[in-house]
């Protein structure tokens, strides 16, 4: 019986990620206010699933004025193409209902950096997809630093894991699995990045790709911490077999908002892009 219980388990896994990819990677490709829509919207699920994790109840001040400021702050850079403005944007509102908040609640700070890090993700996937030239494969490659992260640490943590790298938040991860994953992040996403004229081989794309893998790998470990401090298993239950959506882009978020602010700077463009 236990058995036929994996079995349905990982058979629903295995279909949830298929969808996830057919869908995110069709409106990925597509791009516009199709892609801006679709991921306002995963990013308003994350905040809420972080309030779930933090407070009893499920709405704050902070975070409806995360869903009012990005509605705004999206609308700018729509209008004015200036993603400066969307991140200034997004900050400024969510400090607005920061300071508007009881100063004498329990749980603030986190509450707070928790949507201000869900705020920099929504504006530096737009920077990433829609202002730069080949967006769509740059934002490809960047999943594919993750994805190779992932799957080779769970693997390399489940052949040759001894020591743990973080048993107090997160019991499964070891350090052989993130040697593992560096190296399964770099072989995932350099042939993409070749094929697809996205970026050169050399000692700095290496250096990008490894320390992208590690800050995945501690985004991870930041959420992992946050459900250990709330106690729970998952930050939802949206996607069958995988959890909510924190539970599968808290790798990514980090990636890309280091990835963002690397591009507004222009620091990817002299060293990293084609």
């Amino acid at each position: 019986m236990h058995y036929i219980f994996k079995q349905s388990e990982l058979f629903k896994r295995i279909v949830s990620a298929l969808i996830m990819l057919g869908i995110g990677g069709y409106v990925l490709f597509i791009g516009g206010g199709v892609f801006i829509f679709f991921l306002w919207l995963l990013t308003l699920l994350m905040a809420y699933e972080t309030q779930c994790l933090i407070r009893e109840k499920h709405y704050s001040s902070v975070f409806l004025a995360y869903a009012l400021g990005s509605i705004i702050a999206i609308s700018t850079v729509i209008f004015f193409y200036d993603e400066i403005v969307l991140g200034i944007g997004i900050v400024f509102i969510v400090w607005l209902g920061f300071v508007l908040y009881k100063w004498k609640q329990k749980k603030l700070w986190f509450e707070f950096l928790s949507l201000l890090l869900i705020s920099a993700f929504l504006s530096s996937f737009i920077v990433i997809r829609l202002d730069t030239e080949n967006g769509f494969y740059k934002s490809v490659f960047l999943f594919f630093i993750v994805m190779g992260m992932d799957v080779f640490a769970y693997f390399g943590g489940k052949l040759w894991g001894r020591k743990k790298l973080a048993p107090h938040i997160s019991p499964g991860k070891t350090w052989n699995g993130l040697f593992v994953g560096i190296v399964g992040a770099n072989l995932l996403s350099i042939p993409f990045g070749l094929y697809f004229n996205v970026i050169d081989l050399g000692f700095m794309t290496i250096i990008f790709i490894t320390v992208m893998a590690i800050l995945a790998q501690m985004f991870d470990l930041l959420e992992s911490g946050l459900k250990r401090y709330a106690n729970k298993k998952d930050s939802g239950h949206i996607i069958p077999g995988h959890g909510g959506i924190l539970d599968r882009l808290d790798g990514v978020m980090g990636v890309f908002i280091i990835a963002g602010i690397l591009q507004i700077t222009n620091v990817l463009s002299l060293y990293l892009w084609n």
